[in-house]
């Protein structure tokens, strides 16, 4: 604590915590003078008068796939952020943005505030939204690769197997249980249980070729494994969102 106090005081963004030896120093004019000062690469800390007006200002950067994305602070400079590109998985992030949009919308159930909210905060919410759900062109490169490779060997109906695989989830525990109890290891196990009962599912039409079916059962067990890896990604980013508030909660509580 001490010595996160004489760092202050000479112009560096300090914090300790009082039961650690550890200090941590934020970027600031301060630090970025003296990595410079010792040939040390130093990213710029740039000033701005709000937060509608950063995100408005690095909209663009922010689509350009430029880098991962921004770190930024808000009062206590040793308090960060990170605004993610679209790269990142971050689907809680756009369904609050269209469910806090929804709300404050003529008919939603907050919508007698949106008209208090200044036209900034409405462009803001606009902007993060349009960041977070920006077509990444990695993203965009992948997916044409996989529709023109299943342009040319699909013999299912890939809305006829998510529909399925909708299906067969209502007949187990759900997946985040699973996820809670065995962690990655529930992947493989899960995927094979779900390919089981999708291709029972009398609603799913297969080809009756022994070539054909067999061909339709590896395209059904792909898509089962991409729904799992997926709402797997989604579990643990839930879990990482959860631990970083809790962990910032608890700092604010000492």
């Amino acid at each position: 604590t001490a010595a996160a106090a004489r760092g202050a005081s000479n112009g560096f963004a300090c914090v300790s915590d009082k039961d650690s030896p550890v200090v941590v120093v934020a970027n600031s004019l301060t630090m970025r003078d003296l990595l410079r000062k010792h040939n040390i690469p130093a990213v710029r800390a740039e000033a701005a008068g709000s937060l509608c007006a950063l995100v408005s200002q690095k909209k663009a950067w922010m689509t350009s796939e430029s880098g991962e994305g921004l770190v930024i602070t808000v009062g206590d400079p040793t308090r960060s952020y990170k605004w993610r590109i679209s790269r990142e998985p971050q689907s809680l992030v756009i369904q609050s943005l269209v469910d806090l949009r929804s709300a404050l919308a003529s008919g939603g159930e907050k919508q007698q505030f949106g008209p208090l909210l200044a036209p900034e905060v409405h462009t803001l919410l606009s902007d993060l939204y349009d960041v977070a759900t920006h077509v990444d062109s990695l993203a965009a490169a992948e997916a044409a690769k996989a529709a023109s490779d299943s342009a040319r060997t699909q013999t299912v109906d890939a809305a006829a197997v998510h529909a399925a695989i909708a299906s067969a989830c209502t007949k187990f525990d759900s997946l985040d249980a699973s996820f809670a109890a065995s962690g990655q290891a529930a992947v493989p196990k899960l995927a094979a249980m779900l390919q089981q009962e999708v291709l029972a599912d009398k609603d799913l039409e297969l080809p009756e070729g022994a070539k054909e079916r067999k061909q339709a059962e590896k395209e059904v067990g792909a898509l089962i494994k991409r729904f799992v890896g997926e709402q797997f990604g989604q579990w643990c980013a839930l879990r990482r969102a959860e631990g970083e508030l809790e962990t910032r909660e608890a700092a604010a509580a000492r």
